[in-house]
C-alpha cells in the first residue's frame, strides 16, 4: 500500500552532503519537492570527491522508484555521457537494465476456420510506471519504476549505444569499462529465466552475435526452437576479448563479479578464447579463484591451478593456505597437484602431521601417504606417531589408526600413554582399528595399566569389546576385579540400548561375587537393576544371577531380599524346621 514520504529539507540535504554523512541517500529519498532539487544537483554531479562519486553508485543500485526523481537521474546520466565518465556510465547500464521486467503470460487464441482454442505464453511488461504530479509525495510499490517503458526502452538504447560507440573508439577502455558494469550485475537480475533476455546492454554486450536471440528495436527475444540453455558466450566486438590482455580481465571478473550468470559467460569465454594462455596466467589470479565462495569458480580455478607452469617454486605456507577449501572436488585436485610437485622433505613433520589429521578425505590422504614417505627415510618418535590418534577423517582414520599402532606397539616401542590415545579417539574407525590391535600376543594383552585406562573409556563400543575379552579370559594379569567393576556397571546400566554383552557383565559380576563375598555391597545393586529390566534377555540374566548367588552363598539372602523384597528366596537349609 501507499505512503506518503517523511518530507526532508534541504538545508539538511547540503548538511549531510558536506559532511560525507551516510544519511545523505536517506535525506534524498525523503525529499518531496524534486524540482528544488535543481541547484543541488549542479553541484552533485560536478564533485570530484571519492565520496560524492561513490553516493551515485549506491543511489543508481537502489531501485529507481522515487516519484519526481525523473529530472534527477536524466541530468546525472546526461553530465556523465557528456563527460565520457566509463565508470559512471556502467552504474547507468545496470540501473536501465534493472527498469524493465517482463513477465510470463497466457495468451488464448481461438481459431474460427477450425474452431480450436490455443494457449500459448508470451512475455509482457508489466505497467509499473511511479505516480506523479499530485501523487509524487507518496511512496510507491516498491515493484514501480521511473518513466514510461517507452522511455525506458530508449534509455538502455542510448546508454548501450555509448559502449558501443566506445568499443571502436578505444577498445582497451571498453573492456574495462565493460567489466566493472558486468561486475555490478546480481544474481536477483536474473533471478527467473526470463529476466536475463531482459537486460539489454548485457545482451548486447555478452550475446550479441548468438544465434538463439534477436533483438528487436527495444526488447530481445527468443528464436523458435530455441532456449535459454543455448546461450554461449558470443560478445560483441569479440576481437576485443581474443586479445591476450583480455584473459586478465577475465579472470578478474570471474573472481569479483556478483552474479553468477556473469562469472560463467567469463569462465567459458576463457576456455574458448583463451585455452593455451591459461597455463601461463598469473599465479596470484588464479589462486583468487581458489578461495571464492562459489563451487564452480573454485573448480575452474583448480583446474587452471593444475596446469601452472612453476608450481613447484610456490612456497608451503601457500600450498597450505590453498588446502583450507571446502570444495571436495577442488580439494582432490589440489592434492594432486601437490604430491605431483611438492616432495615429502619440504614438509616438517608437524605439518604432516597436521595435513594427515585433517577432516577432508583428498588432504588426509595424501599427508598420510607424504607422512609413510617421510618415515621410511626419516623415521618419527613414537610420541609423534601417537599425535595421529587425533585424525579427524572418518574414511582414512582406521587405516592410519593400524598403521600407527604396528609401528608404536611393538614391545619395544610400547608405551601405554601413546597406544591409549587411539582408543580415546572421537573417530569410530579408529577405535575399531584400536580394539582390532588387541589381540593376544601384543604388549598391552596383558598390561593391567591399559585396561585400568581403558576401563575409564567413554565409548560404548570399547567397553563392549572389553567385556568379550575378559569373558573369553580368566583375567587381566595384575589387574584386581574390584578395578572391574566401573566396566560391568557402565555395560549393564546402558539403558538406551540393549546387546548381548549385558548379560556377560553380569556373569562376571556373579564371578567376582563368589570369589569375595565383600564384594557384594558394590555390585548387588547392578544386578538388581538387571532384574528390573524391561527387556527379557536382560531380565533373566539378572534373575539367573540372584540364584546362583543364592545357592552358593545362603549368607547373601539378607542382602538380596532387602535389595529386591518382592523376591522369595528359598530358606537355607540350617533354618528349615526339623
Amino acid at each position: 500500500m501507499a505512503r506518503r514520504k517523511d518530507s526532508s529539507s534541504i538545508i539538511a540535504l547540503e548538511e549531510c552532503f558536506q559532511a560525507e554523512d551516510r544519511a545523505f541517500l536517506d535525506e534524498l529519498r525523503r525529499f518531496t519537492l524534486p524540482r528544488a532539487l535543481a541547484p543541488f544537483v549542479e553541484k552533485w554531479k560536478t564533485d570530484k570527491r571519492p565520496w560524492a562519486r561513490r553516493m551515485i553508485g549506491e543511489w543508481l543500485s537502489e531501485p529507481l522508484n522515487d516519484p519526481g526523481f525523473e529530472s534527477l537521474v536524466k541530468q546525472m546520466f546526461k553530465q556523465a555521457e557528456a563527460e565520457r565518465d566509463d565508470q559512471v556510465m556502467g552504474w547507468f547500464m545496470v540501473a536501465f537494465d534493472r527498469i524493465v521486467r517482463r513477465r510470463r503470460v497466457k495468451v488464448y487464441h481461438y481459431d474460427y476456420s477450425t474452431r480450436q482454442s490455443h494457449v500459448y505464453e508470451k512475455l509482457r511488461a508489466r505497467q509499473n510506471q511511479t505516480p506523479r504530479g499530485r501523487y509524487a509525495p507518496y511512496a510507491c510499490h516498491p515493484d514501480q519504476r521511473l518513466y514510461t517503458h517507452k522511455t525506458r526502452y530508449y534509455l538502455r538504447r542510448r546508454v548501450w549505444r555509448y559502449f558501443r560507440h566506445l568499443a571502436y573508439r578505444d577498445p582497451v577502455a571498453y573492456r574495462a569499462a565493460i567489466a566493472a558494469a558486468f561486475s555490478c550485475y546480481e544474481d536477483a537480475d536474473f533471478e527467473k529465466g526470463e529476466n536475463i533476455i531482459d537486460n539489454w546492454s548485457l545482451m548486447h554486450a555478452c550475446y550479441f552475435e548468438s544465434p538463439a536471440i534477436r533483438f528487436g528495436a527495444s526488447l530481445v527475444y527468443l528464436n523458435a526452437g530455441h532456449s535459454l540453455a543455448e546461450l554461449a558466450p558470443a560478445p560483441f566486438r569479440p576481437d576485443i576479448w581474443k586479445a591476450p590482455e583480455a584473459l586478465h580481465t577475465l579472470l578478474d571478473l570471474i573472481g569479483n563479479a556478483r552474479s553468477s550468470l556473469v562469472r560463467q559467460w567469463a569462465v567459458e569465454l576463457a576456455q574458448a578464447e583463451h585455452e593455451a594462455t591459461l597455463a601461463r596466467a598469473d599465479v596470484a589470479d588464479v589462486m583468487a579463484l581458489l578461495t571464492h565462495v562459489d563451487p564452480r569458480v573454485q573448480e575452474f580455478g583448480a583446474s587452471l591451478f593444475e596446469g601452472l607452469s612453476g608450481l613447484g617454486t610456490l612456497s608451503i605456507d601457500t600450498w597450505l593456505d590453498i588446502l583450507e577449501t571446502d570444495n571436495l572436488s577442488v580439494q582432490a585436485l589440489l592434492c594432486a597437484a601437490m604430491t605431483k610437485h611438492v616432495a615429502p622433505e619440504r614438509l616438517d613433520k608437524q605439518q604432516l602431521i597436521a595435513l594427515t589429521n585433517k577432516p577432508a578425505t583428498p588432504v588426509s590422504r595424501m599427508g598420510f601417504d607424504l607422512l609413510m614417505k617421510r618415515h621410511a627415510s626419516s623415521p618419527f618418535t613414537t610420541e609423534e606417531l601417537a599425535e595421529l590418534s587425533e585424525a579427524r577423517c572418518h574414511v582414512t582414520a582406521g587405516e592410519i589408526a593400524t598403521w600407527a599402532l604396528a609401528t608404536i606397539g611393538i614391545p619395544q616401542h610400547y608405551k601405554v600413554e601413546n597406544v591409549v590415545r587411539f582408543f580415546d579417539s572421537l573417530i569410530e574407525t579408529a577405535r575399531v582399528a584400536a580394539l582390532a590391535w588387541l589381540v593376544e600376543g601384543v604388549p598391552g594383552w596383558n598390561d593391567a595399566a591399559l585396561w585400568v585406562r581403558l576401563i575409564e573409556t567413554p565409548f560404548p563400543d570399547v567397553k563392549d569389546v572389553l567385556v568379550d575379552h575378559l569373558e573369553s579370559r580368566a583375567g587381566v594379569r595384575g589387574m584386581d576385579p574390584d578395578e572391574l567393576a566401573p566396566l560391568w556397571t557402565a555395560v549393564v546400566l546402558g539403558v538406551h540400548r540393549g546387546g548381548r554383552r549385558k548379560p556377560k557383565a553380569v556373569n562376571q559380576i556373579v564371578a567376582a561375587v563368589q570369589q569375595k563375598p565383600d564384594r557384594a555391597g558394590r555390585l548387588l545393586p547392578v544386578l538388581a537393576y538387571a532384574v528390573r529390566s524391561i527387556r527379557g534377555p536382560e531380565r533373566r540374566a539378572g534373575l539367573a544371577a540372584l540364584a546362583t548367588l543364592a545357592e552358593s552363598n545362603p549368607t547373601l539372602h539378607a542382602d538380596l531380599s532387602a535389595l529386591i523384597p518382592e523376591l522369595r528366596l528359598p530358606r537355607p537349609l540350617a533354618e528349615e524346621p526339623a
